[in-house]
């Protein structure tokens, strides 16, 4: 993916990513961002929703040019993934936790918040990337995503991590990407196999009280 703009992203805590789901463009974004979008990452979180820790192995592998980071994959199960990969048989990494949906957000915020806090305590820095908000809203209203994104990315700002959150744009929802891109101080899209960096419109005197 040409238009890397890892310079742009040195400071960055929290980034809504926005890429069409075709090819997997907003996986191999968030993939590339991961391994060289900005400073060096100690440790790497994946929450994969929309395909596998192999698949997410995989993607990760072919991105970086160097050695890849120590990673934990959470690999939150749904119904449709399930049944369009259980005929795969490459080993997969083991994942640090297995949540039975994504509907489980207590469970799956809890696997998160452990592997950051367990990550600030060794004084790692760690990025963060869930893959997706678009697949996570096939099985949670978008208010409940919200919030349950609100308490992640204040955790990401809290531990001084980097976290980035997909979000599919083939067919835009101008509403539903503002909402998201309130949580984030920064907004990747990707179109055409190009990114580019804009700003969120997440301001601390704007927020709730963050814990």
């Amino acid at each position: 993916m040409s238009g890397d703009p890892g310079g742009d992203l040195d400071t960055v805590s929290n980034v809504l990513v926005l890429a069409p789901r075709l090819d997997g463009a907003g996986a191999d974004a968030c993939a590339s961002l991961l391994v060289d979008g900005g400073d060096a990452l100690d440790r790497l979180v994946v929450v994969a929703v929309g395909q596998t820790p192999t698949e997410w192995h995989s993607r990760l592998t072919q991105h970086v040019t160097g050695t890849l980071p120590e990673i934990d994959y959470i690999d939150v199960k749904t119904l449709t993934r399930s049944t369009a990969t259980s005929t795969e048989t490459v080993d997969a990494p083991a994942p640090v936790a297995t949540i039975s949906s994504p509907a489980d957000l207590v469970s799956l915020g809890t696997a998160i918040n452990d592997r950051l806090s367990a990550a600030a305590e060794q004084g790692e820095h760690v990025g963060l990337c869930l893959h997706s908000i678009t697949d996570m809203l096939q099985f949670v209203d978008r208010e409940s995503v919200f919030k349950f994104l609100h308490a992640v990315s204040a955790r990401v700002r809290n531990v001084d991590a980097v976290a980035y959150y997909d979000l599919d744009n083939d067919a835009p929802d101008e509403k539903l990407e503002t909402m998201f891109a309130h949580l984030c101080d920064t907004v990747v899209s990707v179109e055409g196999g190009e990114m580019s960096v804009s700003a969120g419109y997440y301001t601390p005197a704007s927020s709730e009280s963050e814990s």
